[in-house]
């Protein structure tokens, strides 16, 4: 396994859904510093002595910029696990963008 810089941030988005959450508790557990982005208004956010929750939408740049604003010179490593999910045989218009 490749070692990471200890000053490594792990941006995690869709923090909140159940792939995500897993992934933040994870990495808490190992002690990483991990950046939850969460959709707003989101009631169950990941917790953890080395989270920070940031509020936005992958879908919109500006919405998320401030996390990236937010790690300076620090390495990075981005966990992408926001989705969409449903059950509907129909087209939502969120899938079209």
């Amino acid at each position: 396994m490749e070692k990471t810089d200890p000053q490594t941030i792990y941006i995690v988005t869709g923090a909140a859904g159940h792939l995500g959450s897993a992934v933040v508790e994870t990495l808490n557990k190992q002690e990483k510093t991990v950046y939850a982005v969460c959709l707003p208004g989101e009631k169950h956010t990941p917790q953890g002595m080395n989270v920070k929750i940031f509020f936005g939408n992958v879908c919109n740049i500006e919405s998320i910029s401030v996390v990236f604003d937010a790690c300076c010179d620090k390495s990075i490593i981005v966990i992408h696990c926001a989705g969409i999910v449903t059950i509907s045989s129909q087209t939502i218009k969120r899938f079209i963008m």
